[in-house]
């Protein structure tokens, strides 16, 4: 996706990007952002969730011919999940028997709820507070 952008200005990878050209690369290249084309007002959330996802997508190792270079990875691992991805540890405990399950989630992005003047710390521990289910 970035590639486009800057090959087509015969650009290095790390020089900046015009967000116009983003945006157009965006438009006509990514066929999940269809949704985000144009100028309205969208959920920031939700595009960045598309956008990783269709990037994640983009840089599969190839299945075929493709050159194994023309993908970025590193260790089978893309650089969106190295720089993106994280694993949530989750415990389910019985208070009745003791019974208890763990499970590891990965995760891209997750939803923390700031209120008003709180901070993202304070977002982030609302977020793993223990609760009580009701079965």
């Amino acid at each position: 996706l970035l590639n486009k952008e800057t090959e087509s200005k015969n650009k290095s990878s790390t020089a900046p990007v015009n967000p116009k050209s983003f945006k157009k690369v965006l438009d006509t290249s990514i066929k999940n952002l269809s949704r985000f084309r144009g100028w309205k007002q969208h959920d920031a959330h939700e595009f960045t969730s598309e956008l990783l996802d269709s990037l994640v997508e983009e840089l599969q190792p190839p299945t075929s011919k493709e050159s194994k270079s023309s993908k970025i990875t590193t260790n089978n691992t893309n650089i969106v999940d190295t720089y993106f991805q994280t694993t949530i540890k989750t415990q389910l405990k019985c208070k009745s028997c003791g019974y208890q399950r763990n499970m590891k989630e990965l995760y891209r992005h997750f939803s923390i709820d700031i209120q008003k003047d709180g901070t993202i710390q304070e977002g982030i521990n609302k977020f793993f507070k223990e609760e009580q289910l009701q079965v």
